[in-house]
Formats: C-alpha cells, structure tokens, sequence
C-alpha cells in the first residue's frame, strides 16, 4: 500500500460512511425521517404542522444541512402554538 492510500485509510477510518455507501444507521434514520416529515408536509394536513415543521429543521441541523436548517427557521419567524 503506497503512502497515499495509507493517509487516506487512516483518515477515514473509524468516521461513518456517507448514506450513499450503505452508511451509517442513525444517519439513515434520520435521513428516513426527513423524507417522511417532507411528504407528510407536502400534503399539508394543517393539524400539526408546526411541530413538524420544526422537527424538520431540527433535523436538517442535525444532518448538518445548516443552511437549509436556518432557512427553515428563518421562512417561519411567526410559528405559534394554539
């Protein structure tokens, strides 16, 4: 094994692997969650769609989606619960 391909063994070893290389289960889960909390979300029940509006940006945060989790927060500044 030449030296670059040691480096990049010991730097990855150990870490989780990405979702698209069969991955890590509680990042699968979480990702699961996301496109279940999108499609339920879509549909727009109107009954509980704060707390899953939230749920989800807690969870892109989570994802370390930051970007897309501020967004998520910041679209919603008026979110109140009945």
């Amino acid at each position: 094994m030449n030296l670059r391909m040691r480096m990049k063994a010991r730097s990855t070893a150990g870490r989780p692997q990405p979702a698209e290389q069969g991955g890590w289960a509680p990042r699968l889960a979480q990702e699961a969650r996301l496109a279940e909390l999108d499609a339920l979300l879509s549909r727009r029940t109107g009954t509980d769609d704060v707390n899953l509006e939230v749920e989800r940006a807690v969870l892109l945060g989570a994802l370390n989606r930051y970007q897309d989790a501020q967004q998520a927060f910041a679209s919603h500044e008026g979110w109140t619960r009945d």
